[in-house]
């Protein structure tokens, strides 16, 4: 009916098929960090708060990269190295994975 490009038919076809690329323990989980950041709120335990925030922030950053490119910082703070468009290389080839198995 439709002429879709490439990217939106993929992007239909992860949306039709959320088992095969939702990670479902991340729902526990999300619920679980929200109880006890809720807790340590009402507890008055800011800072602890703050620096798992903090915390995940630089994990995050590391993992996928940020404007102001503190996961070059992090990395070298974990002896690891990699640039930008490496990071974006890997991305693309984890994509194009999903986008394969499922089709299939």
């Amino acid at each position: 009916m439709y002429n879709f490009s490439d990217y939106i038919e993929s992007a239909l076809t992860i949306l039709r098929k959320p088992q095969a690329t939702m990670k479902w323990y991340a729902v526990p989980l999300f619920v679980m960090v929200l109880y006890f950041a809720n807790k340590e709120i009402h507890e008055g335990n800011y800072k602890i708060v703050l620096g798992g925030f903090a915390l995940w922030g630089l994990i995050s950053s590391m993992r996928y990269g940020t404007p102001w490119s503190a996961s070059q910082a992090a990395g070298l703070l974990f002896g690891e190295r990699r640039s930008e468009s490496v990071i974006l290389k890997e991305k693309l080839k984890h994509k194009k994975a999903v986008i394969d198995s499922v089709k299939t």
